[in-house]
């Protein structure tokens, strides 16, 4: 038999929104930041990426930062994009195409293993389809990650990475999708 995946909070094709209150702010620089995820409240630290951005540890839901990026406690929630767009807590959002291109260009390889080593651990937890009764595709072999744009009626752009390649595309915006949420840090 094939690879199982773990169980997962979600059973297909049921798509997670979230309820969040923010409990604290994201501190100097890149800190921690609480807030209440579905009933519960989380801790999430923060690392620094690309253009001095601070960014979640974890996608939401996930159980731990990323250890190994193909760990199904490490992939978190999938939304898709109308929930997508407000998944983020306080004033965290989406990345914008033009963040997603900046992170793209700071890795050490622009594939999967470039994805992780980043300062985001960004594991490749797949998709939730919008066209298979909700199964999630391309676990453990890919990434797919919103960003804040919409391409039409049913598309919005979207981080891709697999083995050997990351760029953006574009997903039906009735997948559930990976998110990263971030916030740019001002000086004062």
């Amino acid at each position: 038999m094939g690879f199982q995946p773990k169980s997962y909070r979600i059973a297909p094709p049921v798509y997670f929104e979230v309820d969040y209150t923010l409990l604290g702010e994201c501190v100097t620089g890149c800190g921690s930041v609480t807030f209440m995820y579905n009933g519960s409240e989380v801790t999430y630290g923060t690392v620094t990426g690309a253009n001095e951005h601070c960014w979640l540890d974890r996608n939401p839901g996930a159980a731990q930062e990323a250890e190994t990026g193909t760990d199904a406690e490490d992939y978190g929630d999938y939304f898709r994009f109308d929930d997508a767009v407000n998944a983020c807590p306080g004033d965290f959002r989406l990345a914008t195409e033009a963040e997603w291109e900046a992170e793209i260009a700071s890795w050490e390889s622009e594939d999967s293993a470039g994805a992780f080593k980043s300062p985001l651990k960004l594991p490749v937890a797949g998709y939730r389809s919008s066209e298979s009764n909700g199964w999630i595709i391309g676990n453990r072999y890919n990434g797919h990650y919103c960003s804040d744009t919409v391409v039409d009626g049913s598309r919005s752009r979207s981080l891709h990475f697999d083995i050997s390649s990351a760029s953006l595309d574009s997903d039906f915006r009735a997948s559930g999708l990976s998110v990263r949420c971030l916030k740019e840090v001002t000086s004062d």
